[in-house]
């Protein structure tokens, strides 16, 4: 990424440049840490196979773990075949890229507009939480609230819709904050008219620093009680909340649970809210486990 190019400066809980540096460059170069020059030929080529079997589909979600909106991630030919592409889909109607604040301008918007014609443009940013220690300090995310907020305002301005990322169980943050910085942020993006807020949830990710944290019983992924207790506050509050996928890759080696008996049925649920959007708490099974669950949410226990 252009503004992150030392080792480790990255975010805390990502290891999307090990992954990415694996899946390219192959076995025993997860910790190569020179840059390398995509093709712009390459680029239009993964664009196209991937929309030549998108028959039928109504929105079109590109993610390439950075800045869709600059030319330092993204070389212009490759970002104007794509709006193309998506302009002239069939049943398409929708196209949301991701991006950095600072690079949310007027001209990389307006080209944007300007080649999608009628159809919805959507704009995703990693904010993760509204606490300015935890997102830059912890994170590493090191985006400023202003920068954000700026962004929101000229996304909104043009029209475009805004989707912006929620982060729960940030290292060192007990079950109980980590909970409500996560309803505080969410109640933050909300306030601000944010169209779509995703909740995205801890996992230990091989070979990175979560993972020695996870081995040295430092770091736990969120218990999934907390994630359908923020599903259930976003209902009662009219909050426009979705939750992630725990799958990634490389394959994580925890993933947000309770007490291994119960993960099941609870992920159940989990999965028959996002399908649906539908919460059915009465398909929840009584467990042993929750009760120490609602001892760490009231700070009585280390989370």
């Amino acid at each position: 990424m252009p503004w992150l190019k030392t080792r480790g400066a990255c975010c805390t809980f990502c290891r999307l440049p090990a992954g990415t540096r694996l899946a390219v460059l192959g076995e025993g170069h997860e910790d190569h840490f020179s840059p390398w020059r995509v093709a712009q030929a390459d680029y239009v080529e993964m664009i196209d196979t991937a929309l030549d079997g998108s028959q039928g589909v109504e929105n079109i979600t590109l993610f390439n773990g950075g800045s869709f909106l600059t030319d330092h991630e993204i070389p212009s030919t490759a970002r104007k075949h794509l709006y193309q592409r998506f302009a002239e889909h069939p049943t398409a109607s929708e196209l949301m890229v991701e991006s950095r604040p600072e690079f949310v301008r007027d001209d990389m918007l307006d080209e944007a507009l300007d080649a999608i014609g009628e159809k919805r443009l959507m704009v995703g940013i990693g904010l993760e939480s509204i606490d300015d220690h935890v997102r830059n300090d912890v994170l590493k995310k090191y985006i400023g609230r202003k920068s954000f907020l700026a962004a929101i305002e000229n996304l909104q301005r043009h029209g475009i819709r805004t989707f912006v990322y929620v982060f729960l169980g940030a290292p060192g943050l007990s079950a109980r904050d980590a909970y409500l910085d996560a309803k505080r942020t969410i109640a933050f993006l909300a306030d601000l008219g944010i169209d779509e807020i995703a909740l995205s949830c801890a996992f230990v990710p091989p070979g990175g620093q979560l993972e020695t944290l996870y081995r040295q019983d430092a770091f736990r992924p969120p218990w999934l009680w907390t994630i359908l207790e923020l599903i259930a506050e976003a209902r009662d509050n009219g909050w426009p909340l979705s939750v992630g996928g725990f799958d990634d890759f490389p394959p994580p080696v925890a993933i947000a649970q309770n007490c291994g008996k119960c993960d099941q049925q609870v992920m159940e649920v989990i999965d028959t809210h996002r399908a649906t959007g539908t919460l059915t708490l009465t398909a929840l099974p009584e467990c042993g486990c929750r009760p120490e669950w609602e001892r760490a949410m009231v700070g009585t226990d280390s989370g």
